[in-house]
This record gives C-alpha cells, sequence and structure tokens, in this order.
C-alpha cells in the first residue's frame, strides 16, 4: 500500500467518525496513536527531501515499496592454513654397523691390489712418496774382488730413497772416498730399508775416478746398487778423490 500524507489523513478522518472511540476507547488509542506516528514519520522524511536536496520520489518509493532492495552478500574470506600436526614420535635407532679394523692389512709389494690401496699407501712406514735419508754405516759400501771403499761419515753427502707403490728411487752423493787395495770393476752401495729389486735396473751415472771425471753405469740388482765404469777399472785414490753422483730406479 503506498503511504502518502493525504491517505494518512484521510485515516484519520475514518478513524475519528468511526464511533469507535465511545465503543472501545483503549483500542482507538492505540489505532490513533499509530497514525500520528505514521503522519510524523511521514513529515520527517519529507523535510529531509526538501532541505537536503534529495531526490524525494527515490525515497518515497523505497517506503512504498517497504524497504530498501537487499544487496548480495560479500564474499567470504578463504580460511587460514591450519595449524602444523604434532610430530610422530621418534624413530628407534638402527643397530650399530661391525667395528672396523684397527689398522688396514699388511702391505705387500707383489700384490697389486694391496699396493693400489690407497690406505696402505698412507699408513706405511716410510710413508708414500716421501724422500727418506738413509743413515750413515760404513756396511753400505764395499767393493768387488780385492778392492777397498773407505767411505767416511762426511763423504755421504747425500743418501736417500721414495718408494711409491712398487717403485723405488734412489739418490746419492758420495764425494772424496778413498779406493785401496787391488783395483777393480765395481764399486757396491747397498739397497736402503732392506729392499731387493724384482728386475735389474740400470741408468747413467757420474763419477770421479780419482779425480778424473766421467761415466758410469750403475745398475741394480738384488739388494744393492753396482757401479762400474765403462770398460776400465777404478783407479786407487788413497788421496781421496774418488765420487759418485746418480740416481736410479726400481721395482719391488
Amino acid at each position: 500500500m503506498n503511504v502518502t500524507a493525504s491517505g494518512i489523513n484521510r485515516l484519520k478522518s475514518q478513524l475519528l467518525t468511526s464511533g469507535i472511540q465511545q465503543q472501545n476507547a483503549a483500542l482507538f488509542q492505540v489505532l490513533n496513536t499509530l497514525i500520528d506516528a505514521n503522519s510524523q514519520s511521514l513529515s520527517s522524511i519529507q523535510s529531509i527531501i526538501n532541505n537536503g536536496g534529495g531526490s524525494g520520489s527515490s525515497i518515497i518509493n523505497i517506503i512504498n515499496n517497504q524497504g530498501i532492495p537487499g544487496l548480495d552478500g560479500n564474499d567470504g574470506q578463504d580460511g587460514e592454513n591450519g595449524l602444523p600436526g604434532i610430530q610422530g614420535p621418534q624413530g628407534i635407532a638402527g643397530p650399530m654397523g661391525p667395528s672396523g679394523l684397527a689398522i688396514g692389512p699388511p702391505f705387500y709389494p707383489n700384490n697389486e691390489e694391496c699396493c693400489d690401496s690407497p690406505i696402505i699407501q698412507n699408513i706405511r712406514t716410510p710413508p708414500n712418496g716421501r724422500w727418506t735419508d738413509v743413515p750413515y754405516n760404513a756396511a753400505n759400501f764395499t767393493a768387488s774382488g780385492a778392492m777397498i771403499w773407505t767411505v767416511d761419515p762426511g763423504d755421504q753427502v747425500g743418501f736417500a730413497y721414495m718408494w711409491i707403490d712398487n717403485t723405488v728411487f734412489v739418490r746419492f752423493t758420495i764425494n772424496g772416498t778413498i779406493v785401496a787395495g787391488t783395483p777393480s770393476t765395481t764399486l757396491i752401495i747397498a739397497l736402503p730399508n732392506g729392499f731387493v729389486a724384482a728386475v735389474n735396473s740400470s741408468n747413467i751415472v757420474r763419477c770421479y775416478n780419482n779425480g778424473t771425471d766421467g761415466a758410469g753405469l750403475a745398475e741394480v740388482i738384488g739388494s744393492s746398487i753396482n757401479v762400474s765404469l765403462f770398460n776400465v777399472n777404478w783407479a786407487l785414490s788413497p788421496a781421496g778423490t774418488t765420487s759418485l753422483q746418480g740416481f736410479v730406479m726400481f721395482t719391488i
């Protein structure tokens, strides 16, 4: 039903002339109050429209249509991530592995698998790939036949070896030694560390034969280095003028 000022006035007039006031004064009072309240509300709305510059027809239409049309509701917000679950119980530890060996197997020069082991190469004595000086020992220096080779401690300027896998390198510098007795072909140096050559090996070395500079052949045979001059015997050198400088390499 459209609510207008004229409609409210007409409704008020009908109430006053209906005779209900004499028949039921309480009901009359309620109806009269409602009509007056609607009349006042309509007057207030009309005043707002007139004073505020709004559209009177729009507000009247809203009232006549029984209120403002409903709006679409806003989409709800996505829910937050849930809290992480409770951590599961700690797993049972697995069994302990077997105890390792305190030290690797011994070094066997003729066993290729053992020689190739980096562990064996590093724990052996002397360490792999390091030069090791040989302590002086007069018994390391001898000669062939009845020749006598005397090497004093100060004559051993250098004597060292290096061991890599199954290969041994030996370098020596023996200066100012005495050769006595009966001249012969070979001066002999014992191999260090108890090495025994698996095969013979040789190399050219420098020799001072009683002060005469020349070349010789150093050949590794068994457990010794045999140093020989080419086609001649070593000369006797009582004044200590025989020297050797060389390098040999051999397998064990």
